[in-house]
Parts: C-alpha cells; sequence; structure tokens
C-alpha cells in the first residue's frame, strides 16, 4: 500500500512538472512585467486608473473619476508615517504651485487607532498645509490599490489612466519631474 501511495505521489509530481513546462511558455509570452526604475518607481502606462470613492474634511462623497480632466496625484499617508511626514511639505508647495494643472488628492488612512480624521486634520492645521486632504473612511482607495506600506503615490493622466506608482519617500525632484512629464503630456495631446 505504500509503495502506491509514493508512486501517485511521484506521477501527480511528474504531471506537474509537465504541466508546468507546457504553460510556462505560453504564459511568459502573455506576461507584461512593469518597468521597475532606479528610483523605486514602477512605469504601468495605459492602463485604467480603478475609481474609488474618499471623504473631504466636511464628510462629503468624493471619487477619483470625478477628478479626471487634468492630471490627479493620489498620495496614500498618515501622520504616524515618518517617511509619509517628511515627504508632505514637497507635496504641499508642488500641489500649490500646480494648483492650476494638476489635483493633488491627498488620501489619508485613519485606521480610528493610531490615526483619526481629527488627528489628521490637527497635523494638516498645525503644519498649515494647503493640499487637499480626503479620508479613506471605508478603505476604498486602499483596498483598490493594494495599499500595504505607505507612503505611496499614484500618477494618474488626464484622460484616466495610471501612469506611475511610486512607492516609499518621494522628493521634490522626483515628484516635479512626475508632474512635468504628465504636463507635457496633456500639451502634447492638446497641440495634436
Amino acid at each position: 500500500m505504500k509503495k502506491y501511495k509514493y508512486l501517485i505521489i511521484g506521477i501527480v509530481f511528474i504531471l506537474a512538472l509537465v504541466t508546468v513546462a507546457i504553460l510556462f511558455p505560453k504564459l511568459r509570452d502573455n506576461y507584461t512585467p512593469p518597468v521597475e526604475t532606479a528610483d523605486n518607481t514602477e512605469i504601468k502606462s495605459e492602463s485604467r486608473a480603478t475609481d474609488f470613492t474618499v471623504y473631504d474634511r466636511n464628510g462629503n462623497a468624493v471619487k477619483l473619476s470625478e477628478q479626471i480632466g487634468k492630471p490627479v496625484v493620489v498620495n496614500f499617508w498618515a501622520t504616524w508615517c515618518g517617511y509619509c511626514v517628511e515627504e508632505l511639505p514637497d507635496f504641499n508647495k508642488l500641489a500649490a504651485e500646480y494648483s492650476d494643472c494638476v489635483q493633488f488628492m491627498m488620501v489619508d488612512l485613519p485606521d480610528g487607532y493610531r490615526e483619526t480624521k481629527n488627528s489628521a486634520l490637527s497635523f494638516v492645521e498645525k503644519n498649515q498645509y494647503t493640499f487637499p486632504v480626503f479620508f479613506d473612511a471605508d478603505y476604498s482607495a486602499s483596498t483598490a490599490y493594494s495599499v500595504q506600506s505607505i507612503p505611496m503615490t499614484l500618477l494618474i493622466d488626464k484622460d484616466g489612466n495610471l501612469y506611475k506608482t511610486h512607492r516609499g519617500l518621494m522628493n521634490e525632484s522626483t515628484l516635479r519631474q512626475y508632474l512635468e512629464i504628465l504636463i507635457g503630456e496633456e500639451n502634447e495631446n492638446n497641440a495634436e
């Protein structure tokens, strides 16, 4: 009986290997991996941005899809995240500088313990940040983009396509480069 058990396990193992050997080349040919750049940026051009709903400081529901028409920067953050806090002054500066041509959505992730809407709003007011703050109270945005660590920034073109996903700390010069690319693409499309 033990011989047959090992024989069956061996046959199943061989069948699994044969199946992988047959399917792998087909799957590999259909897979286009995201391009990783040296600065931890993943390029995902031409994939439609997944819609989500967040809430403004007054509790009004706001959808990502309502922001489309000009490029959108979505930044996921929380006050307890050191890297988030470090990059917020740069986001604030560029949100003010590019307010005419880029929509910023600074999405706070309240968990009710380390982060609440009130603590985040107090933090924003204390630091005199003027960027638009939204709250992912229903986890719609963080679920849509599988946010597992923060900070995380999405760059979306004016047509609603996810252009880049940046995981981790972003500085002013990197964010400015992304914005110039998005605005440049917008200007090129308008010229056509």
